[in-house]
């Protein structure tokens, strides 16, 4: 009694212990569902975050491009040094004199002409004048009255480019949130198989029980219970590397997750039941619509577009209006003392481009080219996706099918399996009848776990083909 109550205690204390280790509690946490691990992945994904910095770059750069519809304001300030003033010898001179009214005295001379009744000598002089310090300084305003459409065009391009980034930063999720999924449904297959070489374990083991106890009854031999353990090790080698593909597959979702690739998840999705049937009939129209790829592409199209608008706009002049105010420092309106003088200057500045030898007309044609290829390009983009959405649409019809068959299959091989190991208790079947039997259980029940496992890939596939795989 003594022994016993020791045990018991003992017992008891393991249990308490093994239900209070932090790792019993972290794995009945974690539970997760595919949802919990799409949003993961795109926070961990260091591609989707250069996609999502790249679009707020061109953000910016749109941002950038409205500007130029803005007035520019600058503020620029000069400074000389001069090493020596200016100068200026005024040669000797003799001038009228003048009366006071400003007109000069006149008298008739020997010839009988007019001619200056008296002269003023200046004699010859050198002058310096100037500062060697010269100061300037000024606030500009540019504002562009008319280009031809380049600002509106630039501004248009800005902005598909920018769609263009955020849409690249869309289909990069798309990406990661198909591989995600893809590895999901691969830890949940590898775990049906996995429970399911368990239980063909057990029925191997529950087999060679009931040889046993036919042997022991003298209606077998030993050789028929060997066949039956030989059979039982191959079984659990298959159990073995079941195992490791679970191992393997949980660590691929947990790459792909961001998490620690030893953490051990509990998964909330099931391969469960198969809804019959699916409506399709709107799948081409819907792929069209939202396939980023096509989106993208539009984008393009309008680039190249404005592209044309900008080759066209190089034939039209370009007209600005220009504001000044400057500091000037000797002043020039002040006999260049050392002060600084202010003015103010308003003006309008027009090119006109006349001839460059057929640069614009031939980027004009080049830019139109463009706009054709970028059309095409959607065209031909727009067919293969449709074709690629039919096709999912057949492997998913397919995959329905394989389903059922497959479910048919399992049902039919249950049976054929208790048949069999009702005729080896009556005699009437052999212990390979029986170890037949069971294979034929486990291959047509491997079958419809890859059926369905294919069925959730086809769903998934099918849904990225038009675009509508998101959270």
């Amino acid at each position: 009694m003594k022994n016993f109550k020791y045990r018991k205690n003992r017992f008891i204390i393991v249990i308490l212990s093994f239900m209070l280790h932090p790792g019993m509690w972290l794995f009945a946490q974690q539970e997760i569902s595919l949802k919990e691990c799409h949003r993961m992945a795109l926070e961990h994904n260091h591609k989707i975050r250069q996609a999502r910095k790249k679009a707020e770059a061109s953000t910016s750069m749109r941002k950038a491009a409205f500007t130029r519809f803005l007035p520019e304001f600058s503020a620029e300030g000069t400074y000389f040094r001069l090493n020596k003033k200016l100068n200026l010898t005024l040669p000797e001179q003799y001038l009228p004199v003048t009366d006071a009214q400003g007109n000069p005295v006149l008298m008739t001379g020997p010839d009988g002409n007019l001619m200056v009744k008296n002269y003023a000598w200046l004699p010859e002089q050198d002058l310096e004048f100037g500062e060697k310090n010269i100061y300037a300084a000024g606030l500009t305003m540019n504002q562009t009255i008319y280009a031809g459409g380049k600002v509106r065009e630039m501004h248009r391009i800005a902005g598909s480019r920018e769609r263009i980034a955020g849409m690249q930063a869309e289909l990069k999720e798309s990406e990661v949130l198909y591989e995600t999924a893809k590895k999901y449904w691969k830890v949940v297959s590898v775990k049906e198989k996995v429970i399911l070489a368990r239980a063909y374990r057990k029925q191997v083991d529950s087999l060679i029980n009931d040889l046993e106890n036919l042997r022991q009854e003298g209606i077998i031999t030993a050789n028929e219970i060997l066949k039956a353990k030989v059979r039982r090790n191959e079984v659990r080698l298959k159990l073995t590397k079941a195992e490791n593909g679970l191992k393997l597959a949980q660590m691929a979702l947990n790459q792909m997750s961001g998490m620690p690739l030893d953490t051990s998840w509990q998964l909330k999705d099931s391969l469960g039941e198969v809804n019959a049937g699916i409506d399709v009939a709107d799948f081409r129209y819907k792929a069209l619509n939202k396939r980023p790829e096509v989106k993208m592409l539009q984008q393009r199209v309008s680039i190249s577009e404005s592209g044309v608008e900008l080759s066209k706009s190089r034939f039209m002049p370009d007209v600005a209006l220009s504001a000044n105010y400057y500091f000037l420092n000797p002043n020039p309106f002040n006999n260049f003392k050392n002060q600084f003088g202010h003015d103010w200057m308003v003006g309008v500045v027009c090119q006109v481009p006349l001839f460059h030898w057929g640069d614009r007309l031939h980027t004009l044609n080049a830019a139109k080219l463009e706009k054709e290829i970028a059309h095409l390009k959607l065209e031909e983009t727009k067919e293969k996706i449709q074709l690629q959405v039919q096709q999912q649409i057949f492997k998913l019809q397919e995959a329905y099918k394989e389903v059922e068959l497959t479910q048919t299959s399992l049902k039919q091989a249950k049976e054929n399996l208790e048949i069999t190991k009702n005729n080896l208790n009556e005699g009437l079947a052999k212990t390979t009848d029986v170890l037949e039997a069971q294979a034929m259980w486990q291959k047509a029940k491997a079958s419809e776990i890859q059926a369905k496992t294919d069925l959730q890939l086809a769903w998934l596939a099918l849904q990225k083909a038009i675009g509508e795989l998101d959270l």
